[in-house]
């Protein structure tokens, strides 16, 4: 009996929190708000978190923006060393504004997009590489 009551809190904890998102926080209109909050709290006015989906909504937009930049850094975009966090998220919030048609894409991407179009990575010269590795191993 115990073992079906856990099963049932756990299969509906997610319904606890589908009243409170009206956005998915996994879109690009979900990253606008979450990291636009992150801002407001952080940056522009400090203060503490007032509710339990206040810091949900921070702690995946901050959570999404810096894995995202952590692995795709050097490969999908190239920021310059040390681009500031509060920075990232104006662009972020700034890409989604700009691109209405985004908003239901999904938020990783969003970010990968957004800072990838501030910071191309400069195109590598292949010309002069030797390719006859690749023809002796086909």
């Amino acid at each position: 009996m115990k073992c079906f009551l856990v099963i049932v809190c756990l299969l509906s904890a997610p319904l606890a929190f589908a009243g409170s998102h009206k956005i998915s926080p996994d879109t690009g209109a979900g990253l606008s708000k979450e990291c636009s909050l992150a801002l407001d709290v952080n940056i522009y006015h400090p203060r503490k978190i007032r509710n339990r989906f206040e810091g949900y909504d921070l702690g995946h937009c901050l959570g999404v923006v810096e894995a995202t930049y952590a692995n795709t850094s050097g490969s999908d975009f190239c920021p310059p060393n040390n681009y500031p966090l509060n920075s990232t998220l104006e662009l972020v919030i700034k890409f989604v504004k700009d691109h209405p048609e985004l908003q239901d894409k999904y938020s990783a991407d969003i970010v990968r997009w957004a800072l990838s179009d501030k910071f191309p990575c400069p195109v590598k010269d292949r010309s002069g590489e030797d390719d006859s590795q690749a023809k002796e191993n086909p």
